[in-house]
């Protein structure tokens, strides 16, 4: 998709719309509770948006480190009406490029089961059946190799 950017949201707007999105998206329809803000700013994992040619945040993605060898991809979250068009390929790709700077050896990500075709297309193998979040989304954990 042309005119996207992909970046660290940088702003104290553009980390509330940030969390707005991946609350809606991920958490709202559950009845889950909204994100801190502060516990955001704060988080130390690396944070990406992608944002459309008019700003507006059409996509979230995180990724945090479970050791200094493995990181884990989280929090992958895509307006609905941007879905299909590349841009959780641009935030995943994104995302990798700033693991790979880093000592971690491996990424894992425990995923949604309607999102495990599209980790597989990205190069991650299914280790395992991981959780139920909320009880009733069924997840599982992938794995890939730097």
């Amino acid at each position: 998709m042309n005119n996207v950017v992909i970046k660290s949201p940088e702003t104290r707007e553009e980390f509330e719309k940030y969390c707005e999105v991946r609350w809606r998206i991920l958490r709202a329809p559950w009845n889950r509770p909204k994100l801190n803000l502060e516990d955001e700013i704060n988080d130390p994992s690396i944070k990406v948006i992608a944002c459309d040619d008019k700003g507006e945040i059409i996509g979230t993605g995180r990724a945090r480190f479970n050791s200094s060898t493995e990181a884990e991809i989280k929090s992958m979250a895509v307006e609905e009406s941007y879905r299909g068009k590349g841009i959780g390929s641009l935030i995943i790709s994104e995302l990798e490029k700033r693991i790979k700077e880093t000592e971690a050896a491996k990424i894992v990500i425990n995923s949604r089961d309607n999102a495990v075709e599209f980790y597989e297309k990205h190069g991650y193998k299914v280790v395992s059946e991981s959780h139920n979040l909320y009880g009733e989304i069924p997840h599982y954990t992938l794995m890939k190799d730097l």
